[in-house]
């Protein structure tokens, strides 16, 4: 494993949110944190690594496979690798992410006992057929915990022995807490399947093709008819095709509206919307707010 340092939080930094998973690679420790930024929502995207999305103030939506699961304060989910997901926090939410290595939560949290949600979660991560999600709701928060792993974290950012122990045992007694004390926890209806290579692959190719793909594209390129790839990404998303898209140009054309000046007009067409009226329609449909409302909000900016 390689040990590259460049790092925001104990993480590998990158650009592309959907790209994320191939960084993993270049993590070392078993445990990272980022904080996910208010007001904006990530490319659809997956990692080779289990995510947990904690709220540690606010609410948040999570996209998840074609679901949206409303979360707050002292909410938190916990995400099977390879699952396609998203996140939107509201102005002044505070949502933490944690990053976690597939062999380290699942060798240290094997002996759950299977006949409760989070045991039957770990259980079937081992297997073909893995529940995308577990939704911890409802339930005492465990803030405290999460606050002094996130403290150990920044603590131990250049990386010792004894640090890495000591966020690894405040990481599990996170996940105790969480399995133990929390009321509510909800496994996905949908399950995964390791097998699904194919889709997977559909869905990077359209990400990094965002501004400029078609579904006749797609088609073209992996061999498939429009309409078999239409039945693919409904069954594995819950969602179409155009809708996952929709998601990844407005989650962009978030960042362009945060971190740069230029005309809406200009940014509606370089992520791929011919007509400004229908990304102003969309933009308005999916945050409740005008583009130009959103890159004035003090929240936005940067």
């Amino acid at each position: 494993m390689t040990e590259e340092r460049n790092y925001t939080g104990g993480f590998v930094d990158g650009k592309y949110f959907v790209r994320i998973g191939r960084y993993s690679k270049n993590l070392f420790r078993n445990i990272a944190y980022t904080y996910h930024p208010s007001g904006y929502l990530h490319s659809y995207h997956t990692h080779d690594f289990y995510e947990m999305n904690y709220v540690l103030k606010g609410k948040c939506v999570n996209y998840v496979s074609g679901e949206n699961l409303e979360m707050n304060e002292g909410d938190a989910i916990l995400m099977h690798p390879g699952t396609f997901h998203s996140v939107y926090s509201e102005n002044d939410s505070l949502v933490v992410n944690f990053l976690i290595r597939s062999e380290f939560l699942l060798s240290n949290m094997s002996s759950l006992n299977s006949d409760f949600p989070f045991g039957k979660f770990i259980d079937a991560s081992k297997k073909d057929d893995y529940y995308r999600y577990i939704l911890f709701t409802d339930g005492e928060t465990s803030t405290d915990l999460c606050k002094k792993l996130i403290e150990q974290i920044e603590k131990d950012a250049s990386g010792t022995a004894e640090g890495f122990l000591r966020e690894e045992a405040l990481f599990l007694l996170l996940a105790s807490d969480l399995a133990t004390k929390k009321t509510n926890q909800i496994l996905s209806e949908q399950k995964g399947r390791e097998s699904e290579k194919l889709h997977e692959a559909m869905m990077f190719y359209a990400y990094e093709h965002y501004d400029t793909i078609t579904l006749e594209a797609l088609s073209e390129k992996f061999g498939y008819s429009k309409s078999h790839i239409c039945r693919i990404f409904r069954h594995y998303t819950g969602t179409t095709f155009h809708e996952i898209l929709t998601d990844v140009k407005l989650s962009y054309a978030c960042t362009y509206l945060r971190e740069t000046n230029l005309p809406v007009q200009t940014i509606a067409q370089k992520v791929g919307f011919q007509s400004i009226e229908h990304f102003h329609r969309l933009f308005k449909k999916r945050f409740s707010i005008s583009p130009l409302k959103y890159r004035s909000s003090p929240e936005n900016v940067a």
